[in-house]
């Protein structure tokens, strides 16, 4: 240091000569916390946006906070030490090689002398400083005036204080966007919310430095800048500190939301109270057809009336993956579509009209009331069945009676009966199968996620045969096949081949083979006939087109690939 007029308390920082230069007898305080407003300059410069934060007390009382907070869990740590000794160790023997090739410049020391003289003289002096001079309680014993302590608080205190406060989930304005969530502070002291999070309807990190002060609160919004301009308060203009932007929302159905610390700990949680709509209990998607085979024109999503009233759709909309406003009404029990263009679908209930296109891929379809509620938001896949993706047919729903829930998970759903689906017609049953679905059936998590075990080319129970054919004749892989599934029946000089197999397996080539010498396999036998049962099977019977008085040994085999 030069011999300029220096507020300190016995921490040394770098002379930088700026602004005036080493003459300049301007008071510097590089090493207190409030270095940079008018009264503690740095380099004999002040910084007028560090100067006027400081100038307000809420905004100095969370600095300090914060800066406790980065005291506590970084420069009191270990960290720092360990990483002081692990770069000694890794340096050490290139250090001796370096000062024996070029020498030594100014004080002559080994690396070792070197870091005990960074941590003696700088580290162990900073840590005291601000973990100990700086501190509040020790304002009274701060040397240079005692007035200049920065009045640091010391380590956190009990998290008990923090609680939600005003959860409201639906505004009175009827704008969704408008909805906030409270959490309020009850101690004397502030506490720092860097890394806590709020999880369940709603999920949301506070940024590092994000502070909550004593006997103070902060708002959380899913859009900020709509909080802002909520005509009623809490808005904008009241000096609130409000942070966001959240995902999700406060659901009128009621959910437990969880206000998780930075450790994982559950500092609050609350249940919200269910109000939900009547579009909320009774309006369901039932089918979506995301992939014609005749292109866009064709898509649709097929809706109904689960309840015992009739429903009124005004103001209600998709937001999510595509967008319409829906009008009229559904009567209980009606089927209503929502489609690209609904000349393609005359005499059909048309709910209304969406704009962009269904994602062959997969996305978030998001069902909103006129209050903004959702009355449904889920992800579907495009990868869920292949027959959907890539064959025309559409996604049916199993149970629209199921807890609304589940509308996101795959068994929820299955592949239409028919390519083009079902559009304002109760999804026919049985549905087409899908290997990948009739697995789920049979196999445990585990097994699941071994494909040795319930890929299609695995052999379950060591019978010989692959799940993928026990698939197609509809029996358990778990079951031991013999020759009895199938029969040779005798008929006019004609040798025919009858078993049963799955109906509707849109994703599984099936064929019968011929063979005269078990070396040369062709594709000639015929479906003749096919008797469905019950069961979701059908009896299928495929004939020789060779006479027995011809060729009086023939064999049969059956030959099954899967559709990509």
């Amino acid at each position: 240091m030069t011999n300029d007029n220096i507020s300190h308390d016995g921490i040394w920082a770098t002379a930088d000569y700026v602004l005036g230069g080493r003459n300049a007898n301007s008071p510097i305080s590089p090493s207190h916390p409030f270095v940079g407003i008018r009264e503690l300059q740095g380099n004999r410069s002040w910084n007028r946006l560090i100067d006027k934060l400081l100038e307000n007390e809420r905004v100095k009382n969370m600095f300090r906070r914060r800066l406790q907070t980065l005291v506590d869990d970084l420069l009191m740590s270990k960290v720092v030490d360990d990483r002081l000794d692990a770069m000694e160790l890794m340096l050490e023997s290139d250090a001796v090689r370096d000062r024996a090739k070029w020498g030594q410049f100014g004080r002559s020391q080994s690396l070792t002398q070197a870091i005990a003289v960074l941590e003696n003289d700088y580290l162990i002096p900073r840590r005291t400083h601000l973990s100990v001079t700086h501190l509040a309680t020790n304002s009274a014993s701060y040397p240079t005036p005692q007035t200049s302590s920065a009045l640091l608080p010391g380590p956190a205190g009990d998290e008990t204080s923090v609680s939600f406060g005003v959860i409201e989930g639906n505004p009175s304005s009827l704008k969704q966007e408008e909805e906030y969530i409270e959490i309020i502070n009850t101690a004397n002291e502030a506490i720092d919310l860097s890394g806590w999070n709020v999880t369940g309807g709603v999920e949301f990190e506070f940024l590092p430095g994000t502070i909550l002060e004593s006997n103070g609160r902060v708002y959380l919004s899913p859009d900020v800048s709509t909080f802002r301009s909520r005509a009623a308060s809490p808005t904008g203009g009241e000096g609130l500190n409000v942070e966001g932007d959240y995902s999700g929302q406060v659901s009128a159905r009621g959910e437990i939301i969880k206000l998780i610390n930075s450790e994982g700990g559950v500092v609050d949680q609350r249940l919200t109270p269910s109000e939900e709509s009547d579009l909320q209990k009774y309006l369901r998607i039932t089918e979506i057809h995301f992939a014609p085979l005749e292109g866009k024109r064709f898509e649709f999503i097929e809706l109904i009336n689960i309840g015992p009233d009739l429903l009124d759709l005004t103001g209600v909309r998709f937001t999510n993956g595509v967008e319409a406003e829906l009008t009229g009404s559904l009567a209980p029990g009606e089927l209503g579509l929502v489609v690209s263009n609904p000349s393609y679908f005359p005499a059909l209930k048309i709910l209304g009209i969406f704009s962009g296109a269904l994602n062959n891929g997969g996305e978030k379809l998001t069902l909103r009331d006129v209050a903004g509620e959702n009355i449904l938001s889920f992800d579907y896949e495009g990868e869920w069945f292949t027959a959907v993706r890539n064959s025309g047919y559409s996604l049916d729903l199993r149970d629209e009676i199921a807890d609304w829930s589940t509308w996101e998970d795959r068994l929820s759903w299955a592949t239409s009966s028919e390519v083009g689906g079902s559009p304002g017609v109760l999804n026919p049953f049985p549905y087409s199968n899908d290997y990948d679905s009739w697995i789920h059936s049979f196999f445990t998590v585990g097994e699941l996620e071994d494909p040795l075990v319930s890929g299609p080319m695995a052999d379950a129970n060591g019978d010989g045969y692959s799940n993928l054919m026990h698939y197609a004749l509809g029996v358990d892989p778990e079951v031991v096949l013999s020759g009895s599934f199938a029969e040779i029946v005798i008929e006019n000089d004609i040798i025919s081949l009858q078993f049963d197999r799955l109906m509707k397996t849109p994703d599984l080539n099936l064929t019968v083979q011929i063979s005269t010498d078990l070396l040369d396999w062709s594709s000639l036998a015929t479906l003749t006939d096919s008797e469905a049962q019950e069961n979701g099977l059908e009896t299928v019977t495929y004939k020789s087109p060779i006479p027995l008085s011809s060729r009086s040994q023939q064999f049969f085999r059956i030959w099954v690939t899967q559709n990509p």
